[in-house]
């Protein structure tokens, strides 16, 4: 089998950029661009060099771990050992995801069967086409992607959402909260977190004469509610978003917050349920934001 070295030089270049460049998108890395080429360039050298019998030594499961070790280091620049070992782990996982994806494909495909093999140094060589590999790896590429692309929406979205209860005077509802970091309203005389409701998820719980104002006006009127024991309850939260700047959000102490998470129930503790008289989105996935604070974020 004859390997020229310029071919094998510009297809590892090209892998290895495929691998380091989808390492720091599924670890969430932003890596120079020059030193993603730069660590490509060490890959497709190191590959070259496999076929230098003086250099074998260089070539032992070792040399190798500890190479891989220098590329990513160099590439990504990490400051923590913490996190540099997660992208390690991270290359690793891609770079077998996609070595095996390609044989797979080729076995599949009964492509494999019909290419001559070498093996180098502990390496696999096909004699095929250049661009036949650079379109399976392209194919892999695109399948990893999407699988780790949907993988971290359902993980992300699993994370992100929770049931909340809200209980006052034997009445509660229940409706599915968004983790929401940008939600940081608190009251501002207890400095206690505010959890951000749809007027319609919450009715069941609010008193008549709150209910009676909103009807009559499209929004919680405080000088319209005359029961001593509402009126006690009842907090005003300047706020600037929902749409506005600057606004004033009408919010109540409940006598409990219950949180559903991951099927376990724990009490909120302490919050203020801030009544918000429109629906929070659009496709009504949600009917509450969370503050953080309420789940340790």
């Amino acid at each position: 089998m004859t390997v020229y070295a310029d071919v094998l030089f510009l297809i590892n270049f090209i892998i290895n950029y495929i691998l380091l460049f989808l390492t720091a998108k599924i670890a969430r890395l932003k890596p120079i661009r020059w030193r993603l080429l730069l660590g490509a360039i060490l890959g497709a050298l190191y590959a070259v060099f496999l076929f230098f019998p003086r250099l074998s030594f260089g070539y032992t499961a070792l040399a190798k771990f500890l190479f891989s070790l220098a590329v990513v280091a160099l590439t990504y620049h990490i400051h923590g050992l913490r996190l540099y070992m997660k992208a390690v782990g991270i290359f690793y996982l891609v770079t077998f995801s996609l070595g095996g994806g390609v044989m797979a494909l080729f076995q599949f495909t009964d492509i494999g069967a019909s290419l001559g093999m070498v093996i180098k140094n502990g390496v696999f060589y096909m004699q095929m086409p250049w661009y036949v590999l650079l379109l399976a790896i392209c194919a892999v590429y695109a399948v990893i992607r999407g699988v780790w692309g949907a993988l971290q929406n359902r993980l992300s979205r699993e994370n992100m959402y929770v049931k909340v209860g809200i209980l006052w005077e034997g009445r509660e509802a229940w409706m599915d909260a968004l983790l929401d970091t940008g939600n940081v309203l608190c009251d501002p005389l207890s400095k206690t977190p505010v959890i951000i409701a749809e007027y319609q998820k919450l009715m069941p719980v609010l008193p008549q004469s709150m209910k009676d104002a909103v009807e009559k006006s499209g929004t919680v009127k405080i000088e319209e509610i005359q029961e001593p024991a509402v009126l006690e309850r009842l907090r005003v939260i300047p706020f600037t978003s929902l749409g506005k700047e600057h606004g004033m959000l009408v919010g109540f102490r409940p006598d409990s917050a219950k949180i559903l998470e991951n099927e376990q129930l724990k009490d909120a503790g302490n919050v203020i349920v801030g009544i918000y008289e429109k629906p929070l989105t659009r496709d009504r996935s949600y009917g509450a934001l969370l503050h953080p604070m309420l789940l340790g974020h």
